[in-house]
């Protein structure tokens, strides 16, 4: 998107995208629905928190580094130790009188450079005066380390230079842009001439406009909504780049004028213009925004859809209905998506659920993948039962992300008509897997349909079910893991009240296969673990305890034994602990064995970039 009149530079496109960004992602968010899986969330396995784990040999190696007589080693070792504390290394307060010495005594600036960051690193805010002393002798590289911590730190003394900057029509760019967030980071009231100084000047870029706009408009002032309505109005080129600039000064503005100036700009025919202001007009008038947002849901923007869409949805009436439903199709996924969970939410109302249901079934007879699959998640949530012949057929769609949500929407369903149909799809993919000619989403899909039998107790489906508790193979071709792992999830709610003993008897067989030719799939694993418990297969308790204590209950497989054993014996669960990783891959790095963790086993590694 370019406004006539401003050079392709590259800068013009990113600025406009952002500000339409920046204004429609302030809107609501809707619960996002998505395909899930009950066989995961029963039980949820809980995730152990990772923390970084640091050897303490490294911060003295690092601080002869930073001694050495070679410059680079030394700039280095500053920069290591400012990516570390940045990953969490903590306990480097005492080296800060080390880091100002090098700071005002090396001799390479580079070496300054890295010293600076490793002080704004540690957040050390005493060192302030000679990082403005650092800025003002090693010039722009320094400045961009040292201004944001500066601004961050609300240091006083700079606060007249970034005013004093903002005036001097000589400045670097890079340098007014530093001082631009400077005073919007101090909300600095005195600055606001300059920057609306820098809006209305034609000459200046139109990033730096951009910038000095924001930084006005969250600051606040009297002469703001004037100089919007002035921008507005055309007195200033290009056009419609002016008026964006308007949005941006009536960021924090709420008077009549401004209120006026947004009515106008919400309907700009530039979508990034019309987008900002809606938003804007939202937040202090959400009634003169509505009528608005309502002519603009189905324009050609994304950005300005979504805005329009996020007012719309908010009266949840009948008019929201409608409207939201014309965009279950639209091209942006995250706006289709977030229609959905719109739609679902208004259908929880008793008596707008049919008005909801039938605008969604509208688009599952149309051929429209996208408007089919949003349509599927609506009638899926809402337990719309008159949607199952349809979705049926929706099973052998070409298109993955309507086939799978078409099994888990019946799943939701429980429909007992649908039942027989849908298990003769779950054979038709188990004999389209082991003739070699699987269909892609196949193992999705089987697992969604299996998951369903197990919810529905649906007792004819036991045959194939029991089919897929045979192991992998090294000939093949074996069923894939998640139809496999979901299988055996539904045949122990099948079984649940009715103990199988040979179900069980497999079950310890598959828990434990993990170190079999070949071994044993890891959802599997867990499944057979948790069925145990589910089954109350008391016999195998040995068993439980034995995979539980040497896997432990960090992992996946550990915490479904330990589950299964406090239904078996009322034992409760352990806690899941800490989980410490080494970070590794340093520049400079200890001579000597592997890092261990925090309980004294060897710890898994991480390298600095956060790579496994």
């Amino acid at each position: 998107m370019m406004f006539a009149g401003v050079p392709s530079n590259g800068i013009v496109p990113y600025a406009v995208i952002l500000a339409c960004f920046l204004f429609a992602a302030a809107g609501l968010s809707a619960t996002e629905i998505a395909v899930d899986d009950p066989m995961l969330a029963a039980p949820a396995v809980r995730r152990s928190p990772v923390i970084p784990g640091f050897s303490p040999d490294l911060k003295p190696l690092w601080l002869e580094a930073v001694a050495r007589p070679d410059a680079e080693t030394r700039r280095m070792a500053l920069d290591t130790i400012a990516i570390a504390v940045e990953r969490g290394m903590q306990g480097w307060e005492d080296a800060a009188g080390r880091f100002r010495e090098v700071l005002s005594s090396d001799r390479d600036p580079s070496v300054r450079r890295a010293a600076a960051r490793a002080l704004v690193a540690i957040d050390d805010q005493e060192s302030a005066a000679d990082l403005v002393a650092a800025a003002e002798r090693d010039g722009l590289l320094a400045s961009l380390v040292v201004e944001p911590a500066l601004a961050r730190w609300r240091h006083a003394a700079m606060r007249e230079a970034w005013r004093e900057r903002l005036k001097d029509p000589m400045a670097e760019r890079a340098r007014l842009l530093l001082a631009i967030d400077a005073v919007r980071m101090n909300r600095d009231a005195a600055a606001v001439e300059a920057l609306l100084a820098i809006v209305r000047d034609p000459s200046r870029d139109v990033g730096l406009r951009l910038a000095a706009a924001e930084a006005a408009g969250q600051v606040g002032g009297d002469r703001l909504s004037a100089v919007a309505d002035e921008l507005d109005r055309g007195q200033g080129a290009p056009a419609g780049f002016s008026r964006l600039l308007a949005v941006r000064l009536l960021a924090g503005q709420a008077d009549e004028s401004a209120i006026e100036t947004l009515q106008r700009l919400a309907r700009d025919p530039e979508p990034a213009v019309a987008a900002a202001a809606l938003a804007r007009l939202d937040a202090i008038r959400p009634a003169m925004a509505l009528p608005i947002a309502k002519g603009a849901i189905e324009s050609a923007d994304a950005g300005l859809r979504r805005t329009a869409a996020t007012i719309v949805s908010r009266p949840a009436d009948r008019d929201t209905i409608e409207l939201l439903g014309r965009l279950l199709g639209d091209p942006n996924p995250s706006l289709r998506r977030f229609v959905t969970g719109q739609l679902v939410a208004v259908g929880l109302d008793d008596s707008l659920r049919e008005a909801v249901a039938t605008r969604a079934m509208r688009w599952l007879e149309v051929d429209d993948w996208r408007g089919a699959e949003q349509a599927t998640l609506v009638v899926g949530s809402l337990d719309h039962e008159p949607a199952a012949a349809r979705l049926v057929e929706l099973l052998r769609h070409s298109r993955e992300e309507v086939a799978v949500t078409a099994a888990w929407a019946l799943r939701k369903l429980q429909a007992a008509e649908a039942l027989g149909p849908m298990l003769a799809r779950a054979e038709e993919l188990e004999r389209l897997t082991l003739a070699q000619t699987p269909v892609p989403y196949g193992d999705r899909q089987a697992s969604q349909l299996h998951q369903a039998f197990g919810e529905a107790g649906y007792r004819a489906a036991q045959p194939l079910l029991r089919r897929h508790l045979a192991g992998p193979t090294q000939k093949g071709p074996d069923r894939p893991e998640s139809a496999r792992a979901a299988a055996l999830w539904a045949l122990t709610l099948l079984h649940a009240d009715e103990p199988d003993p040979a179900l069980a008897r497999v079950l310890v067989e598959r828990m434990a296969a993990d170190e079999s030719t070949p071994p044993e799939l890891p959802l599997v694993r867990r499944m057979a673990a948790v069925g145990l418990g589910r089954m109350k297969a008391a016999e195998h308790l040995p068993a439980l305890r034995k995979v539980a204590e040497r896997d432990g209950v960090n992992s996946e497989i550990g915490y479904s034994c330990f589950w299964s054993i406090e239904r078996l014996t009322g034992e409760p669960i352990p806690e899941v602990t800490a989980e410490e990783r080494a970070v590794v891959g340093w520049f400079l790095q200890p001579l000597g064995p592997r890092p261990r963790s925090l309980g004294g086993k060897p710890s898994q590694l991480l390298e600095p970039g956060g790579g496994e």
